[in-house]
């Protein structure tokens, strides 16, 4: 065999042995490529070129080069120890400015782990790691099985290896039978015969990742601008501009629904409408128990089983004037 040849064939010996090593290994370098992702409701797109990544949110940009990673692909921001994004597969997590968004999905990807549950018959079924868990109450106890992954029609299906289990995953939203708790996939579940309904993934994959502008207070509309917005951060926290000022307070996300409290604000002063707009939409969030997000993707804070405050993304209330 020639040098020529010799020299490839090393090459790649030598990288399958790097990849068997028990030391992290530097991020490999993929072709060129776009990827778009959303985390939570914000849309992310990534391109990689290289050993390079540049994060594009909105109209803000980070670049990234590979990082060391015992597993996955890591980005880090040269200048800054504070923004990172770390890839698995089809789902990443991202900290920008010290900021942790939720979980990024490419379409069509389930969050890890991923659960799903029904009421009347009660039912939760867990997703993880390539082992599915069906729990119901009264069964023998669950056996987890081995599972595999697909596409029909746009959904996912899960099916067991025995094909004892399909599971299949739309992306609408879902309202729980019970609580009325929204949540971002519609599950049903096949077993022999017997088919189940339900409701999968996280509640506050429906709510993080923007500011939400709001368009009605308590049947008034709104003309959405920066002013006046709701942001939920992935650690209980909910913040915005109230009209005037800048406020903040804890939010809690339960399976009986949503509260805010402790709200606190800056102490700017306003003219008086912008001022009386703040002190009704502060009046507001205290008294919201549940939310919802429609058809239309628009968030609904309710109370007492009103509407009392709806809610857009900034680029679904560009795109339509109220």
């Amino acid at each position: 065999m020639s040098a020529a040849k010799t020299l490839p064939v090393l090459t790649t010996a030598l990288l399958l042995l790097a990849a068997c090593a028990t030391d992290p290994l530097r991020t490999p370098a993929p072709i060129a490529t776009s990827v778009a992702m959303h985390c939570g409701q914000q849309p992310v797109v990534l391109k990689f070129s290289g050993d390079e990544l540049l994060v594009q949110m909105g109209e803000n940009r980070w670049q990234m080069e590979a990082a060391i990673s015992a597993s996955g692909a890591r980005y880090q921001a040269a200048d800054d120890e504070t923004s990172w994004l770390w890839t698995k597969g089809n789902t990443a997590t991202l900290v920008l400015d010290g900021q942790s968004w939720p979980q990024c999905l490419e379409p069509g990807a389930l969050e890890k782990p991923f659960e799903a549950r029904g009421n009347e018959p009660f039912w939760h079924l867990a997703a993880d790691n390539g082992i599915l868990t069906l729990t119901r109450p009264g069964a023998i106890e669950p056996q987890p099985q081995t599972y595999q992954t697909g596409t029909e029609e746009g959904d996912v299906v899960l099916n067991t290896e025995d094909n004892s289990l399909t599971v299949r995953i739309t992306d609408a939203v879902c309202r729980d039978t019970m609580s009325g708790m929204p949540y971002p996939r519609t599950v049903s579940l096949e077993k022999g015969s017997e088919r189940l309904e339900g409701c999968g993934g996280s509640p506050q994959q429906l709510l993080q990742g923007s500011d939400w502008q709001v368009v009605d207070l308590d049947g008034d509309t709104i003309a959405p601008s920066p002013d006046l917005t709701l942001r939920f951060d992935t650690e209980g926290r909910v913040s915005g501009r109230a009209a005037c000022n800048r406020y903040m307070g804890d939010y809690s996300l339960t399976g009986e629904g949503l509260t805010i409290k402790q709200v606190a604000t800056t102490k700017m002063a306003c003219d008086a409408a912008a001022m009386a707009r703040e002190q009704r939409f502060l009046a507001l969030l205290a008294e919201i128990d549940r939310f919802d997000v429609d058809d239309n993707g628009e968030l609904r804070l309710i109370a007492a089983d009103k509407t009392v405050i709806q809610a857009r993304l900034p680029w679904a209330a560009d795109s339509d004037s109220i």
